[in-house]
């Protein structure tokens, strides 16, 4: 689903040969007694006199001295273990190798996924505004392989044309949430964010009393693209290094394919995985059999339990307390639950989200976004604001639906109310969809990080 649509409506080792026969004579021999094993710890073994007996001279004479090398020995090559993930992963077609199908592609020169972090942050104490500086690692030790959420607006279902020339609000609207979402992961990783045809408004059938078959459709067909994207990503520029998978909505559905197909019965490929942030993807997106961490969506891959832990899984869907979801969005299937890990309880054990940061001035695409500008919070020269430790997040259910429920963390804050709720959303009963990755920004970076050096240490 997606808020912008909203807007429509080792070689071997050989053993060495004999002596050379180019030795002094006492090499010779040291060289012959080795072989025959008389040499103990290094030192040549005492030798008796040379006999006067004529027939034991000239035995010598005509005898040459037997020399036994030892005998070869293989070491069976060692299988490199990213070729078993490549092997798992399977082989790309030449689609990606063309540079225009990529929005960012792990470049210093990717300025969509690189710049403009800095945040103006309004302290929870008194509101006091701070800017903070932010920037993208020079050489940062991961990658994030990002999957955008439904752009396209169309109405009916069907597949996004890529064509050139793209369409200018469709490629507007893409680069805005990839700059939204992914480009904050840039301190920490190297960003990786396909093209791709997707799945339009209107295949995603939200007001249908149940949802769409991701596995069929236009929803296989945008999968196949972000699937062999993915493929092109790893036998090209991977090389072994740690993975985040980041997506949103219709991007968390695709990857969730993806983990469930690739990574899920890989143990190789879950090394590499530091945690997959499968963020919006509707219950039937990621779900969990219930009161357990898999059995769903994951036969092994499991949702995240602590800080630390990688090769794991966080899914949510987001809504406030007051309006709680009543759809199909939130709920898993007759055996499942929808998946729910609420980041600042894994970070520091309480539900006190660390950091909301927020587009400015606009929360959510133009014609359905709420205006910061208007609220009171002065003058603001950066591209993000922040409020730290405004929300809590807690992981709810009423025994059909499970979602990530956001409160007010204090009723008193001086700070100026942000608006989160956006109608539209309301209506079709996605609740703070819009705000899955903004609303615990400050602890999904935190655990992102944690999840990386978990990886890097072994």
């Amino acid at each position: 689903m997606s808020f912008l649509a909203l807007a429509a409506c080792g070689g071997s080792n050989a053993a060495s040969g004999g002596p050379d026969t180019a030795a002094e004579p006492e090499d010779s021999v040291a060289a012959t007694s080795v072989a025959s094993g008389t040499v103990s710890d290094g030192a040549v073994a005492a030798t008796d006199p040379p006999s006067t007996d004529v027939e034991s001279t000239t035995a010598s004479a005509t005898e040459a001295p037997t020399t036994t090398a030892p005998p070869a020995t293989t070491t069976p090559p060692v299988e490199d273990p990213f070729e078993v993930v490549r092997a798992a992963v399977g082989e790309p077609t030449p689609r990606y190798d063309d540079e225009s199908l990529w929005l960012c592609r792990g470049e210093a020169t990717d300025g969509l996924c690189r710049d403009d972090l800095d945040t103006t942050a309004f302290a929870a104490a008194d509101g006091t505004a701070t800017v903070v500086e932010r920037a993208a690692a020079d050489d940062p030790p991961a990658d994030c392989f990002f999957v955008y959420e439904t752009v396209d607006l169309s109405p009916g279902p069907g597949n996004t044309s890529l064509a050139e020339p793209l369409d200018p609000a469709l490629r507007a609207g893409i680069e805005r949430v990839t700059s939204q979402q992914a480009a904050p992961f840039s301190t920490t990783c190297r960003v990786y964010a396909p093209l791709y045809e997707q799945a339009t408004f209107g295949a995603s059938r939200l007001r249908d009393p149940s949802p769409p078959d991701l596995a069929s459709g236009p929803f296989d067909v945008a999968y196949t693209q972000v699937l062999d994207a993915f493929r092109w990503y790893m036998a090209n520029e991977n090389e072994g290094r740690p993975i985040v998978l980041l997506g949103h909505s219709q991007g968390a559905q695709h990857l969730a394919r993806l983990a469930a197909e690739l990574f899920d019965p890989s143990p190789e490929l879950t090394e590499q995985l530091a945690v997959a942030l499968l963020l919006g993807p509707g219950g039937h997106g990621v779900n969990v059999a219930p009161g357990e961490v898999v059995g769903g969506s994951f036969e092994s891959l499991p949702l995240c339990t602590g800080l630390a832990e990688a090769g794991c899984v966080i899914a949510y869907n987001t809504y406030l307390a007051d309006t709680p979801p009543v759809n199909w969005w939130a709920a898993g299937s007759d055996s499942t639950s929808a998946a729910c890990v609420s980041p600042s309880e894994l970070v520091d054990g309480n539900d006190l989200a660390a950091e909301s940061t927020f587009d400015y001035p606009l929360v959510g695409p133009e014609g359905i976004a709420n205006d910061l500008s208007v609220i009171g919070l002065g003058e603001v020269s950066t591209r993000f604001v922040s409020y730290p430790d405004a929300y809590t997040a807690t992981c709810t259910t009423d025994g059909t639906r499970t979602w990530l429920e956001i409160a007010p963390a204090d009723p008193a804050d001086p700070r100026p109310t942000i608006p989160l709720e956006i109608p539209q959303l309301t209506d079709l009963d996605l609740g703070l969809h819009l705000l899955d990755y903004q609303l615990q920004a400050g602890d999904l970076a935190t655990l992102t990080e944690a999840k990386i050096a978990t990886v890097l240490g072994g």
